[in-house]
Parts: structure tokens; C-alpha cells; sequence
């Protein structure tokens, strides 16, 4: 069979979003979470949950620097 294995494409995957987000000081940390969203990939067999966990990734601190902003906390 040619081409490259569901683990292969999954290391290759996850480097490039760690990298991809341009932070060099913060790679060590986005692989830390690259790595949970490819395995939910991995085991759904679905986009849906690494969608939701680098949205929800996303929207907590969003979340916080909006009500610091705003004088709730």
C-alpha cells in the first residue's frame, strides 16, 4: 500500500498546526494540545471533536480576557 499511515500523517499534522501558529515560544505548549485534537481525530474518525476541543481551546481565554476587559473579574 503507498502512501503514508494514519500515524505518520498524524505526526506530520500535528507539527505543522504547532508551527503553523508562528509562536516559536509556545510550540513545546501548542504540541502539548496539537496532541489530543489528532488523537480525537484518530479515534472518531471525525473532524467534529478536534474542531470543538480547538474551539473551546480558544474561546476560554477569549472568555476571560473579555470579562477582564469588561471589569467582571
Amino acid at each position: 500500500r503507498q502512501g503514508w499511515s494514519r500515524w505518520a500523517a498524524f505526526v506530520l499534522t500535528t507539527v505543522i498546526f504547532a508551527v503553523s501558529h508562528l509562536e516559536p515560544h509556545r510550540t513545546w505548549l501548542l504540541l502539548v494540545i496539537a496532541i489530543p485534537i489528532g488523537i480525537a481525530r484518530l479515534v472518531t474518525r471525525k473532524l467534529g471533536a478536534s474542531i470543538v476541543v480547538h474551539v473551546m481551546n480558544n474561546f476560554l481565554p477569549g472568555l476571560t480576557l473579555l470579562l477582564m476587559s469588561a471589569g467582571v473579574m
